[in-house]
């Protein structure tokens, strides 16, 4: 998830990049898949602008990944956006304890891609129920691509000349 599609797309770069040397170094074994999606539900936060991958391996999640920075949205892939206005999901946004319901039964039934699909279109998920039977690890994963923006205050010289003999008068 992120703020901008911008960012959106920096941030696939970059989880591509290191899915992609973990990988090659051998470090990305059978457990890494799951906890570095364990890792992106629970340690970041869900921005507004947003894309869910159901992947059941990495070659998989690579080439959904590959696929969605050239335009395309494959299968098991599902943008959206926590703003967007849909009637359906803003009566889940607005009734949470059916939501939560509905969420739970998709999840018992294993319906991951209608799960995936809610929560890249901002409805709230507990993904801490898709792990049940046990608590994957956390992984260190890539984060956010802040915007790379200097904000300036404009000044007058005379109003910073008066703003620091004021200071030193008052520390004399």
């Amino acid at each position: 998830a992120a703020q901008t599609e911008a960012s959106l797309a920096a941030l696939i770069e970059r989880h591509l990049s290191f899915i992609v040397r973990r990988r090659k170094r051998g470090a990305a074994g059978p457990g890494f898949l799951h906890s570095l999606a364990y890792t992106l539900q629970v340690g970041r936060a869900a921005l507004p602008v947003r894309l869910a991958v159901v992947a059941s391996d990495l070659d998989s999640l690579i080439e959904k990944l590959e696929a969605t920075l050239n335009g395309e949205l494959p299968e098991g892939c599902h943008r959206g956006g926590a703003r967007e206005r849909s009637r359906t999901f803003d009566l889940l946004r607005e009734e949470p304890s059916a939501a939560r319901a509905f969420l739970r039964e998709l999840i018992e039934r294993g319906r991951l891609e209608r799960v995936a699909e809610l929560w890249a279109h901002g409805v709230y998920v507990d993904w801490s129920r898709l792990n049940r039977e046990y608590r994957p690890s956390v992984v260190h994963a890539p984060t956010y691509p802040f915007a790379r923006e200097r904000h300036f205050i404009d000044v007058e010289p005379e109003v910073v000349a008066t703003s620091i003999e004021r200071a030193s008068r008052i520390e004399s």
